[in-house]
């Protein structure tokens, strides 16, 4: 019978592949126990710091964006898109993307305490808005984002995702339309909102909130909200606006 032999380059691929399966023994075994299983993390409690973190901002930038839909505002506006910052406690500028009877309008909030102001989309002047507009509390970090985590109901760690290059842990759950007069003033409880929320793993921070149901029986029940905050603690002046003559 023929002995084999056995290369040097044979032998050194020998060798590694040994040392491969050696390291891989050490690892697997403990003194011959199985290792301990991790216990996935609980997403009730990703949720609450992420609340904590986002209510420990002094500062915040967002975007929300619609889709089947809009939220109403004032003047017979309808929101599409929305994007502004944030000072805490209650001062927000934005600008807003929004139709009326057929055209689509381009104006201008600032809302600081409980007073709301907003460019005429005819005259583009700024004027104080009594009623039927979103305030500051509409990402108030006290009563918006923050609110929404700590009011979901049953939430679901779904896994890893990367949001705008971030890595983040995904999380499901749903929530009482009732709960959401933060986002819209029209809204109404008893309307089950399904709920997405994306939130940093090196920061705790949310970084996506998805929000699929409609908030009134005026909404069509396939609207959808999704929410993009961002920089985070980059100080902006906010500031009543300089108003119309006929303000």
């Amino acid at each position: 019978m023929t002995k084999a032999v056995l290369r040097p380059r044979g032998m050194l691929s020998a060798i590694i592949a040994l040392s491969f399966i050696l390291l891989a023994s050490a690892c697997g075994t403990g003194g011959g126990q199985a290792d301990t299983p991790v216990p996935p993390p609980d997403p009730a409690a990703i949720l609450d710091s992420a609340a904590d973190a986002f209510e420990d901002l002094q500062f915040f930038g967002f975007r929300m964006t619609h889709e089947n839909g809009g939220t109403p505002i004032a003047f017979g506006l309808v929101m599409e898109d929305v994007t502004g910052h944030m000072a805490a406690p209650d001062r927000l500028k934005a600008d807003i993307g929004a139709w009326a009877g057929g055209f689509f309008f381009d104006v201008s909030l600032v809302a600081i305490g409980q007073e709301t102001y907003l460019t005429n989309p005819f005259t583009g002047e700024f004027e104080k808005i009594e009623r039927g507009i979103v305030s500051a509390a509409l990402l108030d970090p006290a009563t918006g984002i923050s609110g929404i985590m700590r009011d979901v109901q049953d939430p679901v760690l779904e896994g890893e995702s990367s949001v705008e290059g971030v890595s983040t842990l995904h999380i499901t759950s749903t929530i009482d339309s009732g709960q959401l007069t933060s986002i819209s003033p029209l809204a109404e409880p008893g309307n089950p909102i399904d709920v997405g929320i994306w939130v940093g793993q090196d920061d705790s921070l949310v970084y996506k909130i998805r929000l699929e149901g409609r908030l009134s029986a005026d909404e069509e029940p396939e609207i959808i909200r999704t929410i993009l905050p961002s920089d985070f603690d980059v100080a902006v002046e906010i500031d009543i606006p300089d108003l119309g003559t006929d303000s």
